[in-house]
């Protein structure tokens, strides 16, 4: 049996009441939507790369369910994998349920599985659980989708999938300084926002990266994301075969947001065969490191390219690896892959990019099924012109609708029959589409 005292340090909660309350919580957006979730039967699971936030986002709900709930402590039962010595209580159902005292109280209880990919077989060890129809509510995490996925099919109709990123630019303002989100007058918070955005497509938005004010620490704490991705996902979780030209290609991807993806010159630059680098690739999605956009399309002979675009989940873990080093980098390819990690948490299963074969291009396109959107990033302080692709775009498909992502104007116009909007990037959750 486990140590008891292993648990007990997990949940300390249960010992001493104001123990939650001394933690310092960072409000996200994710929150509210997992509440929603609470009283369902489906399991929750909370998807993310480490140090994103997930095991804050358990001792939060934990924290709701005793202080507004008035769920009793010991009907709440939390456990971080990450502790080897806890893995004999998973090695069977009856354990655990024992462990559970399921028997001793009619009450609900609450089961938080923390980096829930690392029990043997998982997937079919919490369907076990949930197929007992005991009254019990399961929520768990993983820091990899290639895990959680291996048997996802198990647990399809029992489950609830919530995607934990970095912190979103709305979060961060909203951390940092939550007043600029209740006055509505741009004029007024402009500058302020400017430089909240310079800072956090410098810094990312990870939550310690967050919370530490000297920069020379928030480099080592970057440094520090990065090796603990390498040494427990790769290493250990994913077992890589050749770290060196996976750690290559890393820095290639980082090199290179926002551009396509070109698989057999990566394939060629690091001497690997396609199959090693479309595993590769995949772990690198499958992680949260990276992610790649597909291509819109509604003829694929014309106008499709099969390949994806590239951006990274967290710009600060960008500079990190690229340079080993934080500085400023407002480019062009930078503010895209911002606005890329801005419009997925709304837009996620509808973005794609648009590029033919003549090389006409739209960086994104939003596609709500009856009516399409293009955006495009054209980082300039004056108003700028359309582009040769917003105008191809606007000739083949007619959107009512095209948005433009400026530095610093702000304003509208009209092409033909459809709308321009035009928004400055530090201002983008003013947009229509998102606001």
């Amino acid at each position: 049996m486990i140590d008891y005292s292993i648990f007990q340090n997990q949940n300390q909660w249960r010992s001493n009441p104001d123990f939650l309350k001394r933690q310092l919580y960072l409000k996200r957006l994710v929150f509210d939507d997992l509440l929603k979730w609470l009283d369902d039967e489906e399991i929750l699971v909370i998807s993310g790369s480490r140090q994103v936030g997930k095991s804050t986002l358990m001792y939060r709900l934990i924290q709701y369910l005793l202080e507004e709930r008035g769920v009793e402590a010991n009907n709440i039962f939390y456990f971080n994998l990450d502790e080897r010595s806890l893995f004999p209580l998973f090695l069977s159902t009856n354990l655990l349920i024992d462990f559970l005292n399921i028997k001793s109280s009619p009450h609900r209880k609450y089961l938080f599985v923390d980096e829930f990919q690392k029990i043997a077989d998982a997937a079919n060890f919490i369907k076990a659980i949930y197929d007992l129809k005991l009254p019990i509510k399961i929520i768990v995490s993983g820091s990899s989708s290639l895990e959680i996925a291996k048997n996802k099919e198990t647990l399809t109709g029992r489950k609830q999938v919530f995607l934990v990123y970095p912190f979103n630019f709305i979060e961060y303002i909203n951390s940092v300084n939550p007043e600029l989100l209740n006055i509505k007058n741009l004029k007024i918070t402009r500058e302020s926002l400017k430089q909240l955005f310079l800072k956090y497509i410098t810094f990312g938005g990870y939550p310690k990266i967050i919370l530490e004010d000297n920069i020379e620490k928030k480099e080592l704490r970057l440094k520090e994301i990065v090796t603990s991705y390498i040494e427990k996902d790769v290493m250990n979780l994913i077992n890589v075969e050749n770290i060196e030209k996976f750690n290559k290609l890393i820095y290639l991807l980082a090199s290179q947001v926002s551009s396509l993806v070109n698989k057999n010159e990566i394939s060629n630059t690091l001497a690997l065969n396609m199959q090693t680098t479309e595993r590769y690739l995949n772990i690198l999605s499958g992680t949260y490191l990276f992610e790649f956009l597909s291509p819109y399309f509604s003829n694929p002979r014309k106008e499709i390219t099969k390949m994806p675009k590239v951006y990274i989940n967290d710009l600060g873990l960008k500079n990190i690896i690229e340079t080993r080093s934080l500085m400023l980098r407002d480019t062009g390819f930078v503010v895209e892959n911002f606005v890329y990690n801005e419009l997925k948490y709304t837009k996620r299963d509808r973005l794609h990019f648009w590029r033919t074969h003549a090389k006409a291009e739209v960086d994104f396109v939003i596609d709500n099924g009856n009516s399409i959107i293009p955006i495009e990033v054209k980082y300039t302080e004056r108003k700028p012109g359309l582009t040769g692709g917003l105008i191809s775009f606007y000739k083949k498909y007619h959107p009512p609708k095209m948005i433009v992502v400026t530095k610093d104007y702000f304003g509208t116009d009209k092409f033909e029959q459809a709308e321009i909007e035009y928004v400055p990037v530090y201002a983008l959750h003013e947009c229509s589409i998102l606001a």
